[in-house]
């Protein structure tokens, strides 16, 4: 992988993180995350040559700064790191983390103290296999027989989902059903309990992180439902997730704690399925215990997701 290629040719020195993604390019009216990184190429290390303390540190120095944009570049932030604590080299993604303050520090530690993932909690994600413009002989606005639900990004709110809706992106409404037959079933997926989540954030998305549990009790009456290429869906390898699960999932990706650790090392829209089985989790104990919390509530804020997951990880930000 490039990633993997790049670390292992040159020590990085200097990175400076554009953290708005208008002001940087306001005059072309242009959204784009941006940064700039100095490196230079590793040097090599030859028999019996002498390696003084100070410069190993000059090597393994990093320093990170942050502004808005190029307007204020004379009030930008800086902190130093070693590169070890700023590159996961032990991450398939070989992930690049760059905090712009304290707490991103130590949101983290926080990751780096748990040890589990998606995978060896025996659970998965994908990607939604409905493409609109390949398949838009098989999506339809109004129920027929062998018609299943089909979800979209614009169904997916915060802790829970719209569904069947007039609503869509741009205005433009999207049909909410999918034929079955014996060229589009599989596409489809098995009617039990998901996490559904956004694959992409918009401008107007204040987190990168949206997601959704999906219990298959609210829409029991079909064995299998259709999942739109801009989401992505977790569930259990074996079986389903159970409700606790659910809840207890989805509430972790949309608690403030995942959306600041995912910012640290994603820079832009997406969300990909690669990066979330790379991501660390707590204990599925811990993971159940917030599911229990959040489903029995009628509504759940921001707020009250911040104070479940911190209450029930012991943890402060």
């Amino acid at each position: 992988m490039f990633r993997e290629l790049f670390f292992s040719l040159v020590d990085i020195k200097n990175i400076h993180l554009f953290e708005s993604r208008s002001t940087t390019f306001k005059r072309d009216n242009v959204l784009q995350e941006t940064l700039i990184i100095s490196a230079s190429r590793k040097m090599r290390s030859y028999p019996n040559q002498l390696d003084l303390p100070f410069d190993q540190l000059s090597r393994s120095s990093v320093i990170v700064s942050s502004s808005a944009g190029i307007s204020d570049l004379d009030q930008r932030t800086w902190m130093y790191y070693s590169a070890d604590s700023l590159i996961d080299m032990n991450s398939y993604q070989k992930n690049l983390h760059l905090p712009s303050s304290n707490q991103d520090d130590k949101v983290i530690e926080i990751f780096r103290k748990w040890k589990n993932t998606l995978n060896t909690l025996g659970w998965q994600v994908s990607t939604g296999k409905i493409v609109d413009f390949r398949n838009s002989d098989f999506i339809l606005t109004t129920k027929v027989n062998d018609a299943v639900p089909l979800f979209w990004l614009h169904n997916i709110r915060f802790m829970h989902y719209k569904w069947p809706t007039e609503e869509g992106l741009k205005g433009k409404a999207k049909g909410q059903y999918f034929l079955s037959n014996s060229k589009s079933s599989k596409l489809l997926v098995k009617n039990v309990n998901y996490v559904l989540l956004r694959r992409f954030s918009s401008k107007d998305d204040s987190r990168k992180l949206i997601a959704s549990p999906y219990l298959r009790d609210a829409i029991s009456n079909y064995s299998t439902i259709g999942i739109e290429n801009h989401l992505n869906y977790i569930y259990k390898k074996q079986g389903s997730l159970s409700c606790e699960e659910a809840f207890g999932l989805a509430a972790l990706l949309n608690s403030t704690l995942f959306d600041r650790y995912f910012r640290t090392f994603n820079g832009n829209i997406n969300v990909s399925a690669t990066e979330l089985r790379d991501i660390k989790l707590p204990s599925i104990k811990k993971i159940k215990e917030i599911g229990a919390d959040v489903s029995t509530r009628n509504k759940n804020t921001q707020n009250d997701i911040d104070e479940i997951i911190t209450k029930h990880l012991n943890i402060q930000l």
